[in-house]
Parts: C-alpha cells; sequence; structure tokens
C-alpha cells in the first residue's frame, strides 16, 4: 500500500502520524486483522466448579506476528485487554483529532 501521508495538511498530518506510531494502535490493528480474516483462534476456558468473573475466560491466539511462524511469534490476548485497549487507544486519537479541528479556524 503507498504511503500517502504527505498529501495531508499539517495539523492532519501530525494527527495521522501520531496514529501510525503509536503501538497500541499497531497491536490493536493486528487483532483486527486476525479477527476479521478469521486468522485467530479462540480460547474458551471451562471449568468443573462455579466461574466467577470475566478475567481469563475468553481470549484469541492472534499470529503470526512475526515470521518465521512459531508459538512464540503468537499473540495472546484476552477479551477484555481488546475491549480496553480499544477504549484507551480510541480516547486518545479521538481526543487529538477534536483537538486539531477546533486549533482549525
Amino acid at each position: 500500500m503507498q504511503d500517502n501521508r504527505h498529501l495531508a495538511l499539517p495539523p492532519w498530518r501530525a494527527w495521522i502520524d501520531g496514529v501510525v506510531v503509536d503501538a497500541r494502535y499497531d497491536k490493536l490493528l493486528r487483532v483486527r486483522n486476525a479477527l476479521v480474516h478469521a486468522d485467530a483462534f479462540r480460547i474458551v476456558h471451562g471449568a468443573t466448579g462455579a466461574i466467577s468473573g470475566h478475567s481469563m475466560r475468553y481470549g484469541y491466539n492472534v499470529g503470526p506476528l512475526i515470521p518465521p511462524v512459531q508459538s512464540s511469534s503468537h499473540l495472546t490476548i484476552m477479551a477484555r485487554e481488546v475491549v480496553e485497549l480499544s477504549r484507551d487507544v480510541a480516547l486518545t486519537h479521538v481526543s487529538a483529532f477534536v483537538a486539531v479541528l477546533k486549533s482549525i479556524p
């Protein structure tokens, strides 16, 4: 894919650059691509006793993140972490987007 960021006006280019270099956004993009393209293995934990809370019950093995493919190249991420990471990244970059909008006369 061709990088056309240089075509954006400076305040927008800075915002785009901020998103692109955010490691959290990169992680979410990898998870998104794996889930959308059905490349992730779903993890469902079961128990014989009572299940309490949502921690460690649902997750995904997403990968490969680093070639060559090895078990260590996969990312294991719990569903809760995906939701929390999405929230944090959205708050950061939507707030920055609104700041750019407010800065334009």
